[in-house]
């Protein structure tokens, strides 16, 4: 890529120096988001404003982001705004994370150093919804999934397997009370 993203950025130096960084990049170069995308179209703009925070190199996250998910009710691509941030501690091995608080959100950069891109696509994963579905569920008419309401025809029959369960046990009881 020749636009920087996937260029390994200097987290110390960046800290440092209190650098900020605006990004406006394409979600189809995200490999690991990829996956779980229902197009590679969307785009995910921001900053990454960098600092130490107890010594340690920071980067505060801030972004807006559109993106291409499928509907998890009717399994349509449906497209999802999402707009976040965080505080993500920058630090070179596993061990150099032992001291941070437990709920602290923590990316490994080799040597002080790691792709912005890696930096944006860790913080919008963990930003993505567990189960997208269209606004509004059935009866919106937006979600492709919608269930007849009417009774009519189309109406989908409730079984109930246990019912013939109930009526033999009350005339069970019915009959031991000599009704």
């Amino acid at each position: 890529m020749s636009d920087g993203r996937s260029k390994l950025c200097d987290v110390i130096a960046l800290a440092s120096a209190g650098s900020e960084i605006k990004f406006d990049m394409p979600v189809a170069g995200m490999e690991r988001l990829r996956p779980v995308l229902a197009s590679a179209e969307g785009w995910i703009r921001g900053t990454a404003q960098f600092a130490r925070e107890r010594g340690r190199p920071v980067a505060q996250l801030e972004f807006a982001a559109q993106v291409q998910l499928r509907c998890q009710r009717c399994l349509e691509p449906m497209t999802v705004r999402l707009q976040g941030g965080s505080l993500v501690h920058l630090v070179p091995d596993e061990a150099a994370a032992q001291g941070l608080p437990e709920d602290a959100e923590m990316l490994l950069a080799p040597e002080g150093r790691v792709p912005l891109q890696d930096l944006v696509e860790e913080d919008l994963l963990l930003s993505l919804p567990i189960a997208p579905r269209h606004e509004g569920g059935f009866d919106s008419g937006s979600c492709g999934a919608t269930l007849p309401t009417d009774g009519g025809d189309d109406a989908q029959q409730v079984q109930r397997p246990f019912a013939a369960l109930e009526e033999l046990m009350r005339s069970t009881a019915r009959r031991g009370r000599g009704d």
